[in-house]
């Protein structure tokens, strides 16, 4: 599941870099650190379960 939510991340990353409209930016600014977020929590979530 981390692969697939760091896959989005890395594309978000890519599309922010030649992304020119501000309203798709910010909506994939947005999108992404929903991903990052979610990320972080299934990590710290894996941690408690070591």
């Amino acid at each position: 599941m981390h692969r697939i939510m760091q896959a989005n991340i890395d594309r978000f990353n890519l599309l922010l870099e030649t992304e020119t409209d501000p309203v798709k930016r910010a909506m994939m600014i947005c999108v992404l650190a929903e991903e990052k977020q979610k990320l972080k929590a299934l990590m710290q979530s894996k941690a408690k379960e070591i």
